[in-house]
């Protein structure tokens, strides 16, 4: 009897143990929200221009007053829209998770990617490469985590056989251009509410300005600032209605970019004047490029060689751009090496400059990106977060792009996949955790515990069975010897009786 009590009061311990994890971690309703906003193009320093009224940028003051700004974001090279937002979602570097470019070769493939075939945007094989992005991590997190990106560069594709949710393709004739601001956030607040089928807790929201703008007008032109006041709108009407949907306590939202915007100042390469057109391809639209991936044609690779790098391979001054080797130190510094995706020759134009080719048709575009951001800082993008899992009115130094995903998977309460960044260098924007960011640490103490007492229990019923069976054994013996009238079990040695319990006593009183 005893041990069954024990066994009894053991069992009622894991149960509430269990009961206690089931409380503490969080309902499909209670999960952590987060908003990923994406304004590509926006450089860091946009909204400290004087021309700006309060009135014109009042929403994005009320993000800033009301949670944290960064001075700006290390993004990665190249500075461009595709490899920066996939940096962003998978906390890797271009190499590693293989957006290398806006367009670029695959040689395993045989095929190019075009960042403008809107097609290839829904195709697996270009984003599909071992880095993980967050939402896939959120819907791996399980609990009725669910994902939803609108329009975000890389962002629409399966990867790892999940996919977010997305504006489906009839709706859309290009990538964003048909879809007003509103809508986007109409259907962003949907899927967030969405009672009919499993409500996202995490969405990706892009918008194409203030590059756009940027680039037909240049980065301080009264265009961009309209495009900003335009975005500003934008994010007043998200608060509203998060206001609306009572979500607005509950959501954390990060708004960044890819990238920065430098001014052309009407300095061109024509590659074309060094290289023969016959000696080289390229993936690259030169309509404006700054960072072109050359592959010579076949039987040219020496003439490539001489004329770039000179006639030792060693290296050659340029006007206006440099050459490297992939494998080169400056480009293994730069993480932009190990991928099969970056081509043997990589060239890279100096401030303000632009390469072009003999096919590249003007007027030339007033704004550029693409430039190396250790060096240029035009290239930096902006950083403001808001929300229950940041701290108010806070203004940090720089960090890098990479540290973005495990940021969001803290925030999320997720494990992170595999990444380059270190949540280290972000921690001093975050709060005090609440009670949904114990969950992990909470689960993983109840587990110890529930399997602590599982161990003790499995000891007292082992240890209970072998008294069991020695109690058997000994009655059994009683009655045997009995049965042949020996004497009783009292005459053993008194040192046998020592390994008795005093349920074997009773059996002698039979």
């Amino acid at each position: 009897m005893m041990y069954l009590k024990m066994m009894s009061s053991m069992l009622c311990a894991i149960l509430i143990m269990l009961d206690i994890m089931i409380t503490v971690t969080p309902k499909p309703t209670d999960l952590p929200l987060l908003i990923l906003i994406s304004m590509d193009g926006f450089r860091h320093d946009y909204l400290n221009q004087t021309v700006f009224n309060k009135s014109d940028i009042s929403n994005f003051q009320h993000f800033i007053d009301h949670g944290v700004r960064a001075s700006h974001v290390r993004n990665v090279f190249p500075s461009v829209t595709f490899p920066n937002h996939m940096s962003i979602l998978t906390g890797q570097y271009a190499e590693e998770h293989d957006v290398v470019h806006n367009d670029f070769y695959d040689p395993y493939l045989n095929d190019t990617f075009h960042m403008h075939n809107f097609y290839q945007n829904f195709q697996s094989k270009w984003f599909d490469n071992g880095a993980e992005p967050i939402w896939v991590t959120n819907q791996k997190g399980g609990r009725g985590r669910n994902s939803g990106s609108v329009l975000w560069p890389g962002g629409i594709a399966p990867v790892k056989c999940i996919e977010p949710r997305i504006i489906p393709r009839a709706t859309l004739y290009n990538l964003s251009d048909s879809i007003s601001y509103q809508r986007r956030i109409d259907v962003l607040m949907d899927w967030f509410t969405d009672k009919e089928f499993n409500a996202i807790n995490f969405g990706m929201l892009y918008f194409e300005e203030p590059d756009l703008s940027g680039h037909h007008h240049g980065p301080l032109s009264k265009e961009v600032q309209e495009e900003i006041k335009r975005l500003d709108k934008a994010l007043g009407y998200l608060r509203e209605q998060l206001n609306k949907t009572g979500l607005s306590d509950r959501m954390n939202i990060i708004i960044t970019a890819d990238h920065g915007m430098n001014q052309f100042e009407n300095k061109i390469v024509n590659l074309d004047e060094i290289l023969d057109p016959t000696w080289y391809t390229t993936p690259s639209n030169f309509k404006h490029h700054l960072v072109p991936m050359v592959i010579p044609t076949k039987g040219h690779e020496m003439h490539v060689s001489a004329a770039l790098f000179g006639e030792d391979g060693k290296g050659k001054e340029h006007q206006g751009f440099s050459a490297w080797w992939r494998n080169s130190t400056e480009m293994k510094n730069r993480y932009f090496s190990k991928s099969r995706r970056i081509m043997e020759i990589i060239l890279e134009a100096k401030k303000g400059w632009i390469i072009v080719n003999n096919s590249t048709k003007g007027p030339y575009v007033k704004g550029n990106h693409g430039y190396n951001p250790e060096t240029v800082s035009d290239m930096w993008p902006f950083f403001i977060a808001m929300g229950p899992a940041f701290q108010k009115g806070l203004y940090v130094p720089a960090f890098d792009m990479v540290d973005i995903y495990p940021l969001m998977c803290h925030i999320l309460g997720l494990v992170p996949a595999q990444n380059r960044g270190n949540l280290d260098h972000v921690k001093a924007i975050l709060k005090n955790p609440p009670v949904w960011y114990k969950t992990l640490e909470t689960t993983a103490v109840t587990f110890i515990v529930v399997v602590i007492l599982a161990a003790l229990v499995g000891g007292i019923f082992g240890i209970a069975a072998v008294r069991q069976s020695h109690i058997s054994r000994r009655k059994l013996l009683f009655q045997n010897r009995r049965r042949l009238d020996l004497s009783p079990i009292r005459s053993l040695p008194e040192t046998d009786s020592m390994l008795r319990s005093d349920d074997e006593d009773e059996f002698e009183g039979l």
